[in-house]
């Protein structure tokens, strides 16, 4: 499951995000498309902070994305 990175900007690219990162999931939510991944990104309150869980590589890791306070 999860979703392939395939470039990252902005917040992501701050964050330490690359092409061929997998995302595994969105504030404790699985992903399993990228469907429902921008369906979740389109809900989100930009002020807040975001989890993701990645995988690179073996290694998987929580990377949080900075909200707009």
């Amino acid at each position: 499951g999860g979703v392939v990175v395939d470039s990252a900007d902005g917040a992501a690219a701050r964050a330490g995000l690359r092409a061929g990162d997998v995302l595994l999931s969105l504030n404790n939510t699985d992903l399993a498309s990228a469907r429902q991944f921008n369906e979740l990104v389109g809900k989100l309150d930009l002020k807040k902070n975001v989890a993701l869980l990645v995988r690179r590589g073996d290694q998987a890791s929580f990377v949080i994305l900075k909200g707009d306070r």
